[in-house]
């Protein structure tokens, strides 16, 4: 089977461009032919990617017998375009008119039902995918304080979630961002650490005692899947409650998600005959 995926920010160790990335390596170790269609820049992800066998490309090439589409992409044709909708938020805007829709969580599918009017029976639930090869449990170093640590964008949307974390920074309690600053003014304390994100984020969250994220992020499954407590976070309340998934393997293991996202469109295509 040939297959694509799109999303238009590959060049970012965020939520979107890994979900691409470790669907593709996933789609290719199975047996696929795929295509993963951005911008890119020579970076870790298209690194391996093409090391796999995986073709980094910047428009399509031919037509796919299925695209998964984080982002839209033009140049890309197929006989089945399947959406991943990855958030509620307007950057996430549903793409009308494809033949089906994966929402990564309840509350999305709940969202463009109501709110964008996509038939319920044309979207499927299927979780984030985590390569628990990668991300799983190793001995952590001893130390005398309890590390936070939250990869997170740092941006407007996410302000308040982070400047709350700061403000609890003590020595006892340290404190460490994960990410790129966009623009946000964060409260200064000398027990917070504001890190570049790189690719190989296991390495911080295997060794933190808690790790903190919104809205069921990435960080959260990534986190479970080595064993570290994790919290999620309402960027605009602040409530928060401690990540406890039933099935985590079968929902989150991104080789039982590639599954899952074959599965559904097996039966989309055996409609349309």
């Amino acid at each position: 089977m040939r297959v694509a995926l799109t999303g238009n920010t590959m060049t970012y160790f965020s939520g979107q461009p890994l979900y691409v990335f470790e669907a593709a390596r996933e789609f290719k170790r199975v047996g696929h032919e795929v295509d993963v269609i951005s911008e890119w820049s020579d970076n870790e992800l298209k690194q391996i990617l093409e090391s796999e066998g995986v073709n980094c490309l910047t428009r399509g090439n031919g037509v796919y017998d299925v695209a998964y589409f984080s982002e839209l992409s033009r140049g890309v044709e197929a006989r089945t375009i399947i959406n991943i909708v990855h958030s509620e938020y307007e950057c996430e805007t549903p793409i009308k008119g494809c033949g089906g829709y994966v929402c990564i969580r309840p509350s999305i599918k709940e969202h463009i039902i109501n709110e964008h009017n996509i038939p319920g029976d044309k979207i499927v639930i299927i979780r984030n995918g985590v390569d628990r090869d990668r991300f799983k449990p190793v001995a952590r170093e001893q130390r005398d304080y309890k590390l936070l640590v939250a990869p997170c964008t740092l941006d407007p949307l996410r302000s308040a979630f982070i400047n709350h974390l700061a403000s609890t920074a003590s020595q006892e309690r340290r404190v460490m961002f994960i990410g790129d600053n966009y623009g946000i003014r964060i409260n200064k304390n000398e027990f917070v650490e504001i890190v570049k994100p790189e690719f190989n984020v296991e390495k911080f969250i295997q060794q933190a005692d808690e790790v903190h994220g919104i809205l069921l992020g990435r960080v959260n499954i990534e986190a479970y899947s080595c064993g570290i407590d994790s919290y999620i976070w309402n960027p605009d309340t602040l409530e928060v409650y401690k990540f406890e998934p039933e099935n985590f393997d079968e929902e989150y293991n991104i080789k039982n998600v590639v599954k899952k996202l074959i599965k559904f469109y097996d039966a989309l295509t055996k409609e349309s005959r």
